[in-house]
């Protein structure tokens, strides 16, 4: 836990630079840091802190790896500084979760795809669903997982991302897609990588989703059947829900970004959509304000709770959520408490 502690501060920072044993790590934030000028190390330039932390667990030390948003950030809202937006056409490759998710950085990275920098469009990869279309078909607990083999011969990556949800990583089998699609571009993009010790690395981490995944799923089942519903603050757990089984009840800000506002019939149908549901909690964000979850549930006028959970940023170092693996396990955690 310590070194992930180290290795999420160094998200928050900036640079994550590795030479060898030697690990340099600077106090100064994102915006008063300059690139690396020399380094026998390539650069890794990823959007979102958790991609960072999955492409971290990836790398090790074969390469220097930068990531954007620091710990507690809005990936819908991040805007980049002058500073920032220099770095995408430096960088060796660029890896982003994509499909609308990162909006406000999209001119940079076409800019760097033109310029010729190799990029990574992560959520394509992982077979996407289109919004409101979470499964609720799984019987007794039987979830087809056949995408973790990779073949999705029926995957159309040439969408139209506004209709298919990016918060795919709620679903850690998808995760596992994710890291393979990431393992297989550093190796062949980056210039000088080890390319054994990425894939070693890259087995490792799956064995850790793997193991990620089955213990999800056991904890979940422990939820009565008639509970496994989720009234959450925006929709962030489709994937979640198609993987688990779980209903989602509805999302206080409509649609897939954070950034809306919902009206007062619309809060009010909230409000009597939960209590029709027989669930008392509301699961709201940590990078957004909780105030109109909490209208919800004042609405309702039974007792309900909001419950804040880590779904699209890590926390910083000493929080609860310093790295992806640790983040699931607290939401999971979490939701079950919450619901039993």
């Amino acid at each position: 836990m310590n070194q992930k502690r180290i290795k999420a501060n160094k998200n928050q920072a900036g640079w994550k630079l590795l030479a060898g044993v030697g690990v340099l790590a600077t106090a100064l934030s994102l915006s008063a840091c300059s690139p690396v000028e020399s380094t026998d190390n390539p650069q890794i330039l990823v959007t979102t802190n958790i991609l960072g932390d999955v492409v971290y667990e990836i790398v090790g030390n074969t390469a220097s790896v930068k990531t954007v948003m620091a710990p507690g950030t809005d990936p819908h809202s991040f805007s980049l500084s002058a500073q920032e937006a220099a770095l995408f056409e430096s960088a060796e490759l660029i890896i982003y979760n994509g499909l609308g998710l990162e909006s406000n950085l999209l001119s940079q990275i076409e800019a760097a795809q033109e310029s010729g920098v190799a990029t990574l469009e992560v959520a394509a990869t992982v077979n996407p669903l289109p919004f409101g279309e979470e499964g609720h078909d799984h019987e007794d607990g039987d979830h087809d997982h056949e995408h973790e083999d990779g073949d999705h011969e029926d995957s159309d990556h040439d969408h139209d991302h506004g209709d298919l949800d990016p918060h795919f990583w709620t679903d850690p089998s998808r995760m596992i897609l994710a890291a393979k699609a990431i393992g297989a571009e550093i190796i062949e993009h980056v210039q000088g990588i080890d390319a054994a010790a990425v894939q070693s690395n890259l087995d490792a981490y799956v064995t850790k989703l793997q193991d990620l995944d089955t213990w999800m799923e056991s904890q979940l089942s422990t939820v009565p059947a008639s509970s496994q519903k989720l009234l959450t603050n925006h929709e962030v757990f489709g994937y979640f829900a198609d993987r688990f089984g779980y209903e989602i009840i509805g999302a206080v800000i409509p649609g897939g970004s954070s950034v809306g506002a919902p009206s007062a019939s619309e809060l009010k149908g909230l409000a009597d959509a939960l209590k029709a549901s027989g669930v008392s909690a509301i699961f709201a964000e940590t990078t957004q304000p909780e105030a109109l979850a909490r209208v919800v549930a004042e609405e309702t006028g039974i007792d309900v709770k909001v419950v804040l959970l880590y779904t699209e940023s890590l926390s910083d170092s000493g929080g609860e959520a310093p790295d992806y693996i640790t983040m699931m396990r607290y939401n999971t955690e979490a939701i079950v408490s919450a619901l039993k």
